[in-house]
């Protein structure tokens, strides 16, 4: 799933729209992808989050104001959520039909999942999120030097936990243990943003090379939910 952004609200499909109606892979760039619904959907309600017609098949299944958007042959449904401040589009229906809406709605499976906003809330993130790791790692790595064989404790850009400790030793240690889970919630740490970390830590050292994983910080056991880098790696 992925999100454009517009003046006022951001652009984004479900997943199960993606994958299910469209036939495409659930984790797609569908700004990238040349689809006449997913290119009519990005011109139309990055100009206007609302259409002209609602969908009145769908509307004794769900209180959210559903509308239709009409491409080709394709019937598809959107809704803005003004609370989120996002146009979602949520379904895609074939030869001028709605009733693959209906049935989406009766099942209660036409609009967003928590998983979809957790997704939108991702895609939204990495550009704050690197911005932030530029202060926020220097300054936990200037605290750890300072107070050598002790951990410290930190949060990226609000969201990644993340402990620190320079070992001493010959040659010292810098390790790093950073938490999967994303907080707040259970979100799992993309990869991504796991490779900028360890390069916000470690400037100019091949991710590869911050391997074995160490198993202990500071005589303190790794979390069974946190990835542990060190540079220099153990022998």
């Amino acid at each position: 799933m992925g999100g454009e952004v517009s003046p006022e609200w951001r652009l984004a499909v479900t997943r199960r729209c993606l994958e299910e109606d469209l036939d495409l892979q659930p984790d797609a760039d569908w700004r990238a992808i040349a689809h006449p619904v997913l290119q009519a959907f990005a011109e139309r309600r990055g100009q206007h989050p609302v259409g002209s017609e609602r969908i009145t098949e769908v509307s004794g299944y769900t209180r959210a104001p559903i509308y239709s958007l009409h491409v080709r042959t394709h019937r598809a449904a959107t809704w803005y959520d003004q609370e989120e401040g996002v146009v979602w589009l949520l379904g895609v229906g074939e030869y001028h039909d709605y009733e693959h809406l209906r049935r989406l709605a009766q099942q209660d499976r036409l609009l967003p999942t928590v998983d979809d906003y957790e997704r939108l809330e991702l895609d939204a993130l990495p550009e704050d999120f690197a911005a932030a790791l530029i202060a926020e790692v220097e300054q936990l790595v200037v605290a750890a030097r300072l107070e050598p064989d002790r951990i410290i404790r930190g949060q990226l850009a609000s969201r990644v936990p993340v402990r620190v400790c320079v070992e001493t030793g010959d040659p010292p240690k810098l390790i790093v243990a950073v938490s999967r889970r994303l907080v707040p919630g259970d979100v799992e740490l993309p990869g991504d943003w796991l490779v900028v970390v360890a390069q916000a830590f470690y400037p100019g050292v091949p991710f590869d090379e911050l391997f074995p994983s160490p198993l202990r910080i500071d005589d303190t056991f790794v979390e069974a939910h946190e990835l542990a880098l060190e540079h220099p790696p153990s022998a």
